[in-house]
């Protein structure tokens, strides 16, 4: 499951980190279809600068698929979609990497981007 870590990229990259717990030996990065990934990125949109000072909310999160997976590596890419509470579309793209600091755990990069 997801822990959010308070650590965030500056505004113009929009990136949020999580720290996602696992066993540590085996550890595998999380599949796209993880449960808490829906809460954990409705929260990541509705905590982006622009939507927040809007005062807009998430609607819905879905779509998500594998983009790619590389298990010699152990890093997972997921696309999903966010429609905001005004119809605007976001595509989200979450890359999970392995932590450096914290073996067994995985450091997902969340970036966006409107669609037009």
């Amino acid at each position: 499951m997801f822990r959010t870590v308070i650590r965030r990229a500056a505004a113009t990259g929009a990136t949020l980190f999580l720290f996602v717990g696992a066993a540590a030996a085996d550890a595998v990065p999380p599949g796209c279809d993880d449960p808490a990934l829906v809460p954990s990125l409705t929260a990541f949109v509705e905590n982006i600068e622009e939507i927040k000072a809007a005062g807009m909310a998430v609607k819905e999160v879905r779509g998500f698929a594998e983009v790619s997976y590389d298990e010699a590596a152990q890093v997972r890419v997921c696309s999903a979609e966010a429609e905001l509470a005004n119809g605007q579309m976001l595509d989200l793209k979450i890359t999970f990497n392995p932590s450096t600091e914290n073996p067994g755990n995985f450091v997902p990069k969340v970036e966006y981007a409107p669609r037009a």
